[in-house]
């Protein structure tokens, strides 16, 4: 019994093949010149855009290989649903069967929406009326809507799409919505807090679990852009109390089967707080350091503000603007001591012809032993540095120059000075070439 239903399954297999060689030799057919071309079942595409988007011409040689690339390209306009070539008596027969065009497009079923804003949206991806009909756009465009809703949450929404063909050659597509009920936040869980209680946290999202006024506000319904703007509200509270290391791991949305309710988690490292230590400036303040210092606002003993440093360095962004320096950039850097929960702040300008250079360096992924060796290759290379500079020393800040460019006295276009700075700023980069290939290269490419 096997044996016969071998047998039987090896002819069919057989026949088959026979079937695929006969109509491989059907389409295959032998190079010749195109004596005519004809064009069939167009309905509203003009017989010229076709012929412009056809490889070959009357006259020219047709190939099996031409009438590949023309089918590819006829498909290309997304105006037919089928495309067939025959050939007879060299003449080359194009069989097109043309797209519906959309008549129409209504929704029904929508309440949350204004019609002719979705229509508006759909028209943004290539459906509209008086467009061919594409099935996949119509599935796209099911899915955005879709979409919209969740962004809503309205996350038991269904959607199905309904084509009615009408007189020549149209459709009518409709699109039926059931929006069923929004879902709510019934939970917030906070994860990882131990300083601040979750409550707290809670109160100063926008996002809650509801309460007397979420009829008005709509603080129940989940969004994500909200949800990022409560993070964000979340980090800049604790980085204001002190908590640099405070980090969010991790957030979780799970929504219940029947799509109504929904619960975040948020997963939270808070860290140790750290006060403020001292307050450093270095660079040059243009002679006014007294002036800089009674602009910060940073408290020395007190836990660390992120806020009071955002102000600090922008009152003094604002005050080397007056002096004529529209694009100083200040930047404040936090020296933290670990051991002793401690931070230090200090201030780089870079402005005028100084440059200060900050390397942070983090690799998780590497042994104490690597990091000790790099570390001591690390302190090595700026004992050289030291070194270096002992020998040679060289004052990048300049504070006559300073002065005279401020008064006017003196511009890049007095003579001698853009050769004296170039000058100066290659003795300094001199200091630090031996131990960087990359200085020395940018520094060989300088004064090729």
């Amino acid at each position: 019994m096997n044996a016969l239903i071998s047998r039987a399954l090896y002819r069919i297999a057989q026949v088959l093949t026979l079937f695929a060689w006969a109509a491989s030799m059907a389409w295959a057919v032998s190079p010749f010149i195109a004596r005519d071309i004809r064009i069939e079942g167009l309905q509203r595409v003009e017989p010229g855009t076709v012929f412009a988007t056809l490889p070959f011409r009357v006259g020219e040689t047709y190939t099996d290989e031409k009438g590949t690339a023309a089918i590819r390209a006829l498909f290309g306009l997304g105006l037919f649903k089928d495309i067939r070539i025959e050939v007879k008596d060299d003449v080359v027969v194009v069989l097109l069967e043309e797209r519906p065009i959309i008549a129409s497009i209504d929704f029904v079923g929508t309440k949350e929406f204004d019609k002719d804003a979705l229509r508006k949206a759909l028209k943004e991806i290539g459906l509209s009326d008086g467009r061919p009909y594409d099935r996949s756009l119509a599935d796209l465009a099911e899915q955005d809507i879709k979409r919209q809703y969740v962004n809503r949450s309205l996350y038991g929404v269904e959607i199905v799409t309904t084509i009615t063909p009408v007189d020549r050659n149209r459709v009518n597509l409709t699109f039926n919505v059931t929006e069923g009920d929004m879902a709510k936040i019934k939970q917030i869980q906070f994860v990882g807090n131990k300083v601040f209680k979750s409550s707290t946290l809670e109160d100063l999202m926008d996002l809650n679990s509801g309460n007397w006024m979420s009829w008005y506000t709509k603080s129940d319904r989940y969004s994500r852009p909200k949800l990022n703007a409560d993070l964000e509200t979340l980090r800049s509270f604790y980085l204001a109390r002190g908590y640099l290391d405070f980090r969010i791991d991790s957030t979780q949305v799970t929504i219940s089967p029947n799509k109504q309710d929904l619960s975040v988690t948020i997963n939270i490292f808070e860290g140790e707080m750290f006060a403020v230590s001292s307050v450093r400036l270095q660079g040059y303040y243009l002679g006014k350091d007294d002036e800089f210092k009674t602009m910060i606002g940073i408290k020395v003993g007190q836990a660390y503000n992120a806020e009071d440093v955002t102000k600090t360095t922008a009152a003094f962004t604002e005050y080397f603007g007056n002096f004529g320096f529209a694009f100083a950039r200040v930047e404040a850097v936090n020296e933290i001591d670990r051991a002793t929960n401690r931070v230090a702040l200090v201030d780089p300008r870079k402005v005028g012809l100084g440059l200060t250079v900050l390397c942070e360096i983090e690799a998780m992924n590497h042994t104490p032993a690597w990091r000790d060796k790099f570390m001591a290759a690390v302190a090595m290379n700026a004992i050289g540095m030291l070194i270096r500079e002992q020998e040679n020393p060289v004052e990048p800040y300049d504070k006559a120059l300073s002065d005279a460019l401020l008064a006017g006295t003196q511009s890049l276009a007095t003579p001698g000075l853009l050769a004296r700075l170039r000058k100066n700023a290659l003795a300094k980069l001199a200091n630090d070439v031996p131990k960087y290939a990359a200085l020395n290269a940018a520094r060989q490419k300088w004064t090729a």
